[in-house]
């Protein structure tokens, strides 16, 4: 599980599970994507741009579109923030490029790749507390 999953509290405080390892490894690229027919990002609106984003990566908004005024609403991963943009309810998302490609978008920002750590849990019923 990604550490910046956004309920991982959840399974850190657990009667049922534990945590029984972690690695880091890099992500997706991450950057900020429009629908494939959409204007150059230098060409988006520059008062308010409604992007859809995940609360992790987030504050990577004011780097990727550093002359952009934008209002983000928060989603519940990067998969669902370009979903809302193929859909039309947002104009840019900060996503992966993963997530990019499946739904049809276009990135129009640099790349930040991200370095994860991600914990493993197991069942406790497994493991001696």
């Amino acid at each position: 599980m990604a550490n910046a999953y956004s309920y991982i509290n959840h399974f850190y405080i657990s009667d049922d599970l534990l945590p029984i390892g972690a690695f880091f490894r890099t992500t997706p690229s991450y950057g900020v994507a429009v629908r494939a027919h959409q204007a150059e990002a230098d060409r988006l609106p520059n008062l308010h741009l409604p992007v859809a984003s995940h609360p992790a990566p987030r504050h990577l908004a004011s780097d990727l579109m550093p002359d952009t005024e934008f209002k983000v609403t928060e989603t519940k991963s990067t998969s669902q923030a370009a979903r809302r943009v193929a859909a039309g309810d947002a104009d840019a998302c900060i996503t992966n490029a993963e997530a990019c490609q499946a739904h049809g978008l276009r990135m129009v920002s640099d790349l930040i790749p991200i370095r994860m750590l991600w914990t493993l849990f197991g069942p406790t019923r497994f493991f001696r507390i």
